[in-house]
């Protein structure tokens, strides 16, 4: 076993190469620094067999890329209270390990809610329910557990997703990653999967912002790669190309130096909900996010 005390992305990939590793497990940002490092490198690691990768979202193509280049990379699925929920395996088609969480791990039940108490089929978008032995009892503070656990014992997850016909997981964003643009409910999930492929977009976030006429907008944080420029423009019409429906498409691009992580690798999106927020205002200049750019219609 090979450990870090600090993450260095460029001095992982040489303990990777000099020590033969050949199991991982880690969330997406750091898949993102390794991947980085060693295509800046120009550099294969054969010995990779597995990368397990969780805790936030994984676009698709930084799936394909890691697994081109690093080695195969499978997705899993969980939570804190949680951990153990769904995963792929090495030995899945790429469909599943690539664009799915994988299927429920035994002997965790996993069930997406119909939003009127049973289990919807599948292809159908609902609520992510499970409960298991290694799902915890409760929260310390009681009063959450009523709106966290159903009579029966599952667990509401917040997490949106559906099954496909061979019974994987798709993971398609949160109930709170929704955008209500004139009534109508965009999920951020596939916007930020087709922006990821954009060849000038390292990161992005997509979260709603606050909007006079429709009540929220979509908006896009991006850190773009060294030397790449990126407009409005470009991610309309590269979205626009993948025949993206106008009313999903950002409204506001706002190009950064780096998104708010939480210490496990997650988007802190409630910072970025909150900095639309408060634009303008003393709290919005404390909230740590350096914004190079701003484009907006």
């Amino acid at each position: 076993m090979v450990l870090n005390d600090l993450w260095d992305p460029q001095l992982a990939l040489r303990r990777i190469t000099s020590a033969g590793a050949s199991f991982m497990i880690f969330s997406t940002p750091f898949l993102t620094d390794l991947l980085g490092a060693a295509e800046a490198a120009e550099v294969t690691t054969p010995t990779i067999r597995y990368i397990v990768c969780g805790g936030a979202d994984i676009p698709d193509d930084l799936a394909r890329r890691a697994t081109d280049r690093l080695g195969v990379v499978t997705r899993m699925y969980g939570a804190t209270e949680g951990p153990s929920v769904t995963a792929a395996t090495r030995w899945d088609p790429s469909e599943v390990r690539v664009r799915t969480d994988g299927v429920p791990l035994p002997p965790t039940e996993v069930r997406v809610s119909d939003g009127a108490g049973g289990p919807a089929g599948p292809g159908v978008l609902g609520e992510v329910l499970w409960r298991g032995p290694d799902t915890c009892l409760g929260y310390l503070d009681g009063r959450l557990n009523g709106a966290a656990f159903t009579p029966d014992g599952w667990f509401r997850s917040g997490d949106l997703a559906r099954f496909d016909a061979h019974g994987a997981l798709r993971i398609e964003g949160r109930i709170k990653d929704i955008i209500n643009r004139s009534g109508e409910k965009i999920s951020v999930h596939e916007v930020e999967n087709l922006l990821s492929e954009h060849p000038a977009v390292a990161e992005v976030a997509v979260v709603a912002g606050p909007d006079s006429r429709t009540g929220e907008r979509g908006c896009a944080f991006v850190v773009p790669h060294q030397g790449w420029d990126l407009t409005l423009g470009h991610i309309s019409e590269h979205l626009t190309a993948r025949e993206v429906a106008t009313r999903k498409i950002p409204e506001s691009l706002f190009i950064v130096d780096a998104l708010p992580y939480t210490v496990s690798g997650k988007i802190k999106k409630f910072a970025l909900r909150d900095w639309l927020r408060d634009r303008g205002t003393t709290a919005q200049q404390t909230a740590g996010l350096t914004v190079r750019a701003v484009y907006e219609r």
